[in-house]
């Protein structure tokens, strides 16, 4: 897990697997995923078109994480926008 690049700066995760890409948001739990051979530029997330392969690889990064004990993010319920 680490945070993310954007200007929100949201926590993720990503796993890479051969040109696969996928990148979840770790507090939405919103997924992307792309296929660097053909989209280099990470422009158009294949995740709701191919569910099945974006299923797979959240379960592969699901089961990274566990076994190398990632600290994953967690809520602080004391945060306040104000």
């Amino acid at each position: 897990p680490h945070y993310g690049q954007s200007p929100k700066q949201i926590p993720q995760s990503a796993l890479i697997v051969g040109d696969d890409k996928l990148i979840r948001n770790d507090e939405s739990g919103e997924v992307f995923l792309f296929d660097l051979g053909m989209d280099p530029s990470e422009r158009t997330t294949l995740a709701k078109k191919d569910g099945v392969k974006a299923k797979r690889m959240i379960a592969q990064l699901d089961q990274l994480l566990q076994s190398c004990g990632a600290q994953m993010p967690k809520t602080n319920p004391s945060y306040s926008k104000n």
